[in-house]
């Protein structure tokens, strides 16, 4: 048990206190404005992506673009490099195939609307 002791509260120091102080104005200037501000003698490039427009087929169906990166002969190999693609950001997915009667495993990304995307 800590030994606690009772103090006269008189017999501890005082602290100073300084009279408070008379608040002075503050003199607010307006600011001036002495600069002018000149147009710019170019204009500003348009981002490629703002002007890219869907294209649409003959019946009314947009056009979309998908790359073939791979193909393997297991599912569990595609299903890895899809998985690889998926997380650097890519819309990767595996699609089974038959060729020449035997199954193969394409790993596609995509569909994009721009085939300047995929490239």
């Amino acid at each position: 048990e800590p030994d606690l002791q009772k103090v006269d509260p008189s017999s501890l120091p005082t602290i100073p206190t300084a009279p408070p102080s008379v608040e002075q104005p503050i003199d607010i200037a307006s600011p001036s404005v002495t600069e002018t501000l000149l147009p710019a003698d170019f204009k500003p490039s348009r981002q490629t992506a703002a002007l890219e427009r869907t294209e649409f087929d003959a019946q009314g169906l947009p056009i979309s673009w998908e790359l073939q990166v791979a193909t393997f002969s297991t599912q569990d190999r595609a299903d890895q490099i899809a998985s690889e693609l998926r997380n650097k950001g890519h819309k990767a997915y595996v699609s089974p195939v038959t060729i020449a009667s035997e199954m193969v495993y394409q790993v596609r990304i995509g569909p994009k609307m721009q085939v300047q995307r995929l490239l």
